[in-house]
């Protein structure tokens, strides 16, 4: 979410698509799953419930909160700022931009102009996205 505008944050673009990234030595590839931990694989209903959980999570810390749109969220922009540096000093500061990329990829129309209130909503995240720069080549061929 800290890489997305910091309002009106749809749900359907936190899902994390799965993206080689190196490991904290940056010597080796590895997968991350949904919930950002190297895996095989995971089932679909676990990794939505991990995701339910973990927003309910980020909620009763007010770190985010839900729009009166109930699949939206927004997040301080203070928040924004203390978990990119927080992801900075965990190595994580790689990953995530480009995972946030990808997802916003994935959920932007690329053919269909009938998808205009999608994209409206979507349009601010874009934005944003013009500003990170992909580390790998993988972020930005998506």
């Amino acid at each position: 979410m800290s890489f997305f505008d910091h309002q009106g944050i749809p749900k359907s673009i936190l899902r994390p698509r799965h993206l080689p990234r190196l490991d904290a030595d940056n010597r080796s590839k590895q997968t991350l799953s949904d919930d950002g931990n190297t895996t095989d694989s995971s089932s679909e209903l676990s990794a939505d419930e991990e995701m339910e959980k973990d927003i309910i999570t980020l909620r009763n810390y007010s770190f985010v909160s839900k729009t009166p749109h109930e699949t939206m969220f927004k997040m301080h922009r203070l928040v924004q700022i203390a978990t990119r540096k927080w992801l900075k000093l965990h190595n994580k500061d790689i990953y995530w931009p480009e995972q946030s990329l990808l997802n916003l990829d994935k959920a932007l129309p690329h053919s269909n102009y009938a998808d205009w209130t999608e994209c409206r909503a979507l349009l601010p995240h874009a934005r944003l996205a013009f500003n990170l720069k992909p580390e790998t080549r993988d972020a930005s061929l998506s």
